[in-house]
C-alpha cells in the first residue's frame, strides 16, 4: 500500500511527480497479480495514520515490511503542537556552485551561494525528516497489533549532489534511528 500527500491532475495543472509514481506502482502491482491501495493523506497527521491503520487492519493484516520515505517542507508535532520547517542548506561551510540565471535577455552563468544552516534549522529539519515520525508509525502499528513476527523497516533517502550530501536534509536522514517495536535496522 502507498501513503502520500500528492496533488492530482486538476485539468489546469498536471499532477505531482509522486502522484504519477503511485499510479505506476498501482499498475505494476496489478499486472503482477497483486493488490495495491493508495491513500492520499497527510502521513504526519493522526487522522492520516488512523485511516492507514484502519485500511491495513481491514484489508491486509499484519505488516511484514515498512518502507519509510517522507520528504516534506514541514511537520506539525501533534503532541506539542509545534510546527517544524525543514531546510536544504549546507552544514558547516557556505556552499558555492555554478548556476544558470534567466533574469536578463540572455541566460547567464554565475555563482550561487548558500549560507550554512543554523543549529535551529538543522534540528527543525531533523524533526521533519529525521526519524521521529518513522518511530511513531512503528509504535502505531504495534499498538494496533499490526506488526508481523518478522517485521522489518527501512528508510529510503535521496543523497543527491555534493552540496546536498553536506546539508541539513542529509543530517536529518543520518539521524534516522527509529526506536519503534520490531525495528531491525537497514
Amino acid at each position: 500500500m502507498g501513503v502520500a500527500f500528492e496533488s492530482a491532475d486538476t485539468g489546469r495543472r498536471t499532477a505531482s511527480a509522486g502522484w504519477y509514481r503511485t499510479a505506476a506502482a498501482d499498475s505494476l502491482t496489478r499486472q503482477a497479480g497483486g493488490d495495491f491501495a493508495f491513500l492520499n493523506v497527510d502521513a504526519f497527521s493522526e487522522d492520516g495514520k488512523k485511516q492507514v491503520l484502519d485500511l491495513v487492519e481491514q484489508r491486509y493484516g499484519p505488516v511484514d515490511y515498512l518502507i519509510y520515505s517522507l520528504a516534506a517542507p514541514l511537520r506539525t508535532d501533534t503532541v506539542a503542537g509545534t510546527v517544524h520547517h525543514s531546510v536544504i542548506k549546507p552544514l558547516g561551510d557556505r556552499y558555492e556552485a555554478p548556476a544558470l540565471h534567466f533574469t536578463g535577455s540572455e541566460p547567464a552563468v554565475s555563482r550561487i551561494r548558500l549560507e550554512p544552516g543554523t543549529e535551529e534549522e538543522t534540528q527543525a529539519t531533523i524533526a521533519v525528516m529525521g526519524g521521529t515520525d518513522w518511530s511513531l508509525w512503528g509504535t502505531a502499528l504495534a499498538g494496533r497489533r499490526l506488526l508481523a513476527p518478522e517485521f522489518t523497516t527501512i528508510a529510503l533517502t535521496h543523497v543527491g549532489s555534493e552540496g546536498r550530501r553536506r546539508g541539513c536534509t542529509v543530517t536529518s536522514r543520518a539521524t534516522l534511528r527509529p526506536s519503534s517495536p520490531g525495528h531491525r535496522g537497514a
